[in-house]
């Protein structure tokens, strides 16, 4: 609630319309619960969700300890690839709707 009445102020301030995405962070897809959370996100924010996932991982919570980057404490880690992955999402808009249509064409 906090979070939205945050982003409709500063909606107001915005003299043009604000870009908002939204991201699965910290993601067990084993977990049924997250699975189904994000189904539910998925089918909502369908043209917000953005198609990477950062899945939860202890080399995350280990280079923010280490007070570094995930590309500074382990660069070919999966958790570096997800990043660089999110990074690719954010500047091309890529959403998981438009990932969805891409895979449909490939098979």
């Amino acid at each position: 609630a906090r979070l939205m009445l945050n982003l409709n102020r500063l909606r107001a301030l915005r003299d043009r319309p604000l870009r908002e995405w939204v991201l699965l962070s910290r993601f067990l897809p084993r977990r049924r619960l997250a699975r189904e959370v994000a189904a539910k996100v998925a089918l909502h924010f369908r043209d917000r969700l953005l198609a990477t996932e950062i899945p939860e991982a202890a080399v995350l919570a280990e280079c923010a300890g280490s007070g570094k980057t995930i590309f500074e404490y382990r660069r070919n880690s999966p958790s570096a690839r997800a990043f660089e992955s999110l990074a690719d999402d954010l500047i091309h808009g890529r959403v998981v709707e438009d990932a969805q249509e891409a895979a449909s064409h490939v098979a």
